[in-house]
């Protein structure tokens, strides 16, 4: 009769089906525990009544271990899917790295050819890309685990946005995670003014733009 009344599959969620099967195991367990004694004489007794009732209790608890069964094989299923996502996560990481040195290699050997053959401009006849030879700018090479502390830069902080300077301790105490980047413009203008950077070095680099 307690099953009857918590079903309706159309409105309940789980968890308001588990909050009403431990309200009605109490509720048995009270009922069973008022007709087991003698209110009089306080002795146990055993009737049909406080029997039906503590068959009641015990469907009731196979329901609830049955829900945190199923509640744990979601977890489990869950676990997986998470760790299979994170596998595909760091494969997709490899080949966005690998695709963007191998493009950086073909750019490379375009700026070789192009400025070997003086060539300014070249458009391709398939596809109407017309491809210019920038003249070479300055570029900050850096390898990051070099570069001394007074060169880095707060690039994010994970789990917070728009953050104050004067905040940033308070995000360490919070177990906020800084992400550090080397500050370039810092790092080329000491450079410029004559100091060495460790890690940091400043190259002529051409590029390529594209129009159509």
């Amino acid at each position: 009769m307690i099953i009857e009344k918590m079903q309706d599959p159309n409105r309940r969620t789980g968890n308001d089906v588990e909050d009403d099967i431990e309200a009605a195991i109490q509720r048995e367990a009270e009922a069973m525990a008022e007709e087991a004694v003698d209110p009089e004489t306080g002795e146990i007794l055993k009737s049909p009544e406080a029997e039906k009732a503590q068959a009641e209790i015990e469907s009731l608890k196979g329901e609830m271990c049955d829900i945190i069964a199923g509640s744990v094989r979601f977890i489990r299923r869950l676990d997986a899917e998470i760790a299979a996502l994170k596998a595909h996560i760091d494969d997709s990481k490899k080949i966005l790295e690998r695709l963007k040195r191998t493009q950086e290699k073909a750019e490379a050997r375009a700026i070789y050819r192009m400025t070997r053959n003086q060539y300014k401009t070249i458009t391709d006849g398939k596809t109407g890309l017309c491809v210019t030879l920038c003249k070479p700018r300055e570029s900050v090479i850096t390898e990051d685990s070099k570069i001394p502390a007074e060169f880095m830069r707060i690039k994010s902080i994970t789990g917070l946005k728009n953050l104050p300077t004067e905040d940033v301790l308070k995000a360490l105490g919070d177990g906020a995670k800084i992400n550090l980047e080397p500050n370039k413009t810092a790092i080329a203008e000491a450079i410029h003014a004559g100091e060495a950077v460790p890690g940091a070095r400043i190259e002529l680099k051409a590029s390529l733009r594209f129009s159509k």
